[in-house]
């Protein structure tokens, strides 16, 4: 029995955890007209953030 509901209780938690990430990346895809469209960060988008030239485009 206790097994069960400990099945049931992380599915019903992977199940909230994957709508609300949809959700997050759906709302971030929304608010910006980059290519990165919401992720946390890396040397491309900082190189686009400050409008420097890609790297191998020379």
């Amino acid at each position: 029995m206790w097994q069960i509901i400990i099945v049931a209780i992380t599915g019903i938690a992977t199940v909230i955890y994957s709508i609300y990430k949809i959700y997050r990346l759906i709302q971030n895809i929304r608010q910006t007209n980059t290519p990165c469209a919401g992720c946390n960060g890396c040397a491309l988008k900082n190189q686009i953030n400050n409008k420097k030239d890609c790297p191998g485009t020379k």
